[in-house]
């Protein structure tokens, strides 16, 4: 990984198409594409689809017929949680690498400068869906994940299947191994 300088990391945040490159992409099989969103499943869908065969595509490659789909959630409750991706990332590699420098930031400073450096040039994990997925939006079929659970997603993708000429079951009741943490809705406490 290259280090960058602050107006080189600028200039990729403010470029569209820098994020377009790195983040338009989906699995498809034959005309579905599932359009992974980060925070939103995107490890547990995408794995189970490429398990079950579908190829990685980018957006750009997708033809006019396909049916492209995704979940996402509250822009909020997905921000705050790629913030936190972010920072216990960064911790656990600060723990890892330099153990005093580690036991030094835990009085939050360092925390919060990260917090604040994030919320200001986002990653893959905070940057709003409609920066990069601009040229696509209204031609994805959205689900809301935060008004259904695992298992009416799945129902819904499977009607969303059939109605599109495929007879596609997915596994009801299978436990996403690294299923994310929910934020409850009356406090921003991660929980």
């Amino acid at each position: 990984m290259r280090d960058h300088s602050f107006d080189e990391r600028i200039a990729e945040i403010e470029n569209p198409e820098h994020w377009q490159k790195i983040l338009a992409y989906g699995y498809q099989f034959e005309n579905l594409v599932y359009v992974p969103t980060k925070k939103c499943g995107s490890t547990y869908y995408s794995e189970l689809f490429m398990g079950m065969g579908w190829k990685h595509t980018f957006l750009a490659d997708v033809g006019p017929d396909a049916v492209c789909f995704g979940l996402m959630m509250d822009p909020f409750k997905r921000h705050l949680k790629g913030l936190t991706e972010f920072v216990h990332f960064v911790m656990t590699k600060l723990k890892k690498y330099d153990e005093t420098l580690y036991e030094n930031t835990l009085d939050g400073n360092v925390v919060l400068g990260l917090i604040l450096l994030n919320s200001v040039m986002p990653d893959s994990h905070t940057i709003p869906h409609s920066f990069y997925l601009e040229p696509y939006l209204d031609s994805i079929n959205w689900i809301p994940m935060d008004l259904y659970n695992d298992n009416e997603i799945k129902n819904l993708l499977m009607e969303l299947f059939k109605a599109n000429g495929h007879n596609i079951t997915l596994p009801i009741n299978d436990q996403r191994d690294r299923k994310s943490t929910r934020l409850n809705s009356s406090h921003t406490d991660i929980s």
